[in-house]
């Protein structure tokens, strides 16, 4: 009863908006590393690492070198824990590792560099592609510094890569105790490498700064209450275990070398492990007032006994054993300190329905960390239910346990919020003042809101127009002598960035079909832009040359663009017709479809020119490429929004590009269906192909076939 008291209806509220803020700020905190998480899932198609490594114990800088012949070297499956197959084939915890690694990368990566993701490694690194060196991390023996729990993130200069060929990637790995690979391996691009860094480092490494804040302003508060009530030792227990949360703390966001050596550095951890369930304990004991005298006298005595024995490690192999007992008995606390938290919520202790939440959130947040020690130094994978033990879970534990004690103090000095009581009287007169004054804006909002409406309507109207005069502009029935022609365009919003068109002008025949990136009215008006130069060049000449025509477009879109302050940019392909059936051709845009009605094959032809509006002079770095369509042969013409189309149903996050998207091979394969049809037919059934998928971008297409017979 006396604890019900104590729990009266306006503390209970107080408790509960003080719980509200703690825990909005950990959900934004979760949310900033959420979304950042999302932002760098792009559309980039990363290289993958992870798989059969070469492997190899001992120290050989030969290693490094790509005509080494790593063909008797081991194979081992990375991301991994190696330290069981280090003891199997050197018989010892420390020492040097090499991996290997051939890895094709294919000459139409991207030309703005490439970067190389590592995972976690321990202990120290020096990496090295096609023999150089390209990073490193950590320090070697004798003065070892391990950085563990560094996500290793290494730019590779471009004059390294061998486009089109094998590259070798080596790795010269230090290990003491510590032996693994653990994270994402893989080769990206700049844009994606800079972003997945800058998240990393947030989620791992400077988040963690921001709990040792916490930490330590919460620390001085409560160390200088206990200097004033020196017989409080709720508080120094508070302040021993806030000491050793921040040593653990300090850990993954290591850049110095203030330990001496690795063996010294992992005592000084698990002192402050040993620290915190024992001082954490000793907290509980006096918040709760309980009276477990036998308990603490256990306690003690193994706090002494494991002292000794974590100074007499000298981190040899018989040691491990040892370790592992130390850990599973230091866990044992742990549980107890759980079982705990949920007497003290069914006795309903002061403070238990306040505190439990962060303290249960601290305790299970060290339990899971000593079983990834485990997993470190034993080498085997635990495995719950499909939950591998990877990464640290009690920085972020620690933080909500911060906040927690943040409310406990809330409560102790709930008395301040007496004052408010006073401020009744005034707060409801103002509320009756503040409430003649929303009605009056509230009148003032729907005046508003019609008229928003009213715009929003021209607005709309607006749109279709501009809609209307798109679709006016495309070419109403598009013919070629001794060709039949069917085209297709549906834009994904009211205006459209594709863009097609057939023109004939002095006595010359061209086809064009482009994309501009991104859709809307700004991407409409740069299509229409090109449209108007595409035309007005080829009036007044007939008889100039692709790669003459898009040098010209482009500049005059540039110029445009840059006055708009709109930097996009478009891909684009122009074909000049020939009458004995030759393309001459030239721009950068998807593959050329052709169907050759001799094989009834279909035959992809790429384009090797340059997107429009992203530089100046473009004439000197672009050329004429040809091609010739027999009779009875046919061409498909089309944008990214078909092949780039996904399957009804699939999760954004979980979709797998072979199986979801609709892909380049999947419309190869249904115009090589349809290749000997007529053009009309082979567009319908490349639509109907696309019943099962849902295309976020504009889709265009253009089927031209040459009659079989000329005149035909």
């Amino acid at each position: 009863m006396e604890v019900m008291k104590y729990f009266t209806k306006e503390k209970l509220f107080r408790y509960f908006l003080s719980l509200m803020v703690i825990v909005s700020f950990m959900f934004v905190v979760s949310m900033v590393g959420v979304c950042t998480r999302i932002a760098i899932k792009s559309k980039v198609t990363r290289i993958p690492l992870a798989g059969e490594w070469k492997i190899r114990i001992g120290d050989n800088m030969e290693y490094a070198s790509p005509a080494y012949d790593d063909s008797t070297w081991d194979t081992h499956l990375l991301p991994a824990n190696m330290i069981q197959y280090a003891l199997r084939k050197g018989g010892s915890l420390k020492g040097i590792i090499w991996l290997r690694k051939t890895v094709r990368l294919d000459s139409d990566l991207p030309e703005e560099g490439l970067g190389l993701i590592l995972g976690r490694m321990a202990n120290a690194d020096q990496t090295y592609l096609n023999g150089t060196n390209i990073g490193s991390m950590g320090i070697f023996p004798p003065c070892e510094f391990s950085m563990w729990y560094h996500t290793r993130y290494y730019e590779i200069p471009e004059s390294l890569i061998r486009r089109g060929a094998n590259n070798v990637l080596a790795v010269r790995l230090s290990y003491n105790i510590f032996c693994e690979v653990l994270g994402t391996l893989a080769i990206t691009d700049m844009t994606d490498w800079k972003k997945s860094r800058a998240v990393t480092e947030f989620l791992l490494i400077q988040i963690n700064y921001l709990f040792i804040a916490a930490g330590s302003t919460i620390f001085f508060i409560i160390f200088f209450f206990y200097i004033r009530k020196l017989t409080a030792f709720e508080y120094l227990f508070s302040c021993l275990q806030l000491i050793s949360c921040l040593i653990i703390l300090l850990e993954p966001c290591n850049y110095w070398n203030f330990y001496g050596d690795h063996l010294t550095r992992l005592k000084v951890l698990a002192v402050a492990w040993l620290s915190i369930a024992l001082f954490h304990t000793l907290f509980l004991h006096r918040i709760y007032e309980w009276k477990r005298r036998k308990i603490e006298i256990a306690l003690s005595v193994y706090a002494v006994a494991s002292l000794f024995f974590i100074f007499s490690i000298k981190g040899e192999v018989g040691d491990l054993l040892p370790v592992i007992m130390f850990i599973l008995f230091s866990m044992v606390i742990g549980v107890y300190n759980v079982v705990s938290y949920l007497a003290a919520l069914a006795k309903r202790s002061p403070y238990a329905l306040l505190y439990s939440l962060f303290g249960l959130s601290l305790t299970l947040g060290g339990i899971h960390d000593a079983l990834i020690y485990i997993s470190k130094i034993s080498g085997y994978k635990l495995d719950l239910l499909g939950y591998t033990f990877q990464y640290m879970m009690f920085p972020y534990s620690a933080g909500i346990m911060f906040m927690g004690t943040i409310l406990v103090f809330v409560s102790r000095f709930i008395g301040t919020a007496d004052e408010i009581e006073t401020m009744n009287v005034k707060l409801e007169r103002m509320v009756l003042e503040r409430t003649e004054e929303l009605l009056s804006a509230m009148e003032e909002t729907e005046a508003t809101n019609e008229q928003l409406s009213l715009a929003r309507d021209a607005l709309q109207g607006e749109m279709d127009v501009a809609k209307r005069i798109q679709t006016m502009l495309l070419p109403k029935e598009p013919a070629i002598p001794d060709y039949v022609i069917s085209a297709y365009m549906r834009t994904a919003v009211a205006v459209g960035g594709d863009y097609y068109d057939v023109i004939s002008a002095g006595g010359k025949n061209w086809l064009i079909i482009g994309d501009v990136s991104g859709h809307g009215v700004p991407a409409g008006l740069i299509m229409m832009m090109v449209q108007t130069a595409v035309q007005t060049v080829i009036k007044n000449r007939p008889e100039i040359r692709p790669a003459e025509l898009l040098s010209l477009v482009n500049d005059a879109i540039r110029k445009n663009m840059r006055q708009m302050e709109e930097f996009r940019y478009m891909t684009i392909i122009a074909f000049a017709v020939s009458e004995d059936g030759g393309w001459r051709f030239a721009g950068l845009h998807e593959e050329i479809m052709v169907y050759r009605a001799g094989a009834g094959s279909v035959e992809l032809v790429p384009t090797s020119g340059v997107f429009l509006g992203l530089q100046d002079n473009i004439e000197s770095i672009m050329g004429d490429e040809y091609l010739r369509l027999e009779p009875g042969d046919a061409m498909l013409l089309y944008t990214d929004g078909i092949t780039e189309a996904w399957r009804w149903g699939s999760v954004r996050d979980h979709r797998d590009a072979e199986r979801d998207q609709y892909g380049v091979a999947r419309l190869s394969g249904v115009f090589q269906d349809l290749g000997a049809c007529l053009p009309e037919e082979i567009k319908r059934g490349v639509i109907d192909s696309l019943h099962d998928y849902e295309c976020d971008d504009d889709v265009t297409m253009v089927v031209v076939k040459r009659l079989a017979q000329v005149g035909q």
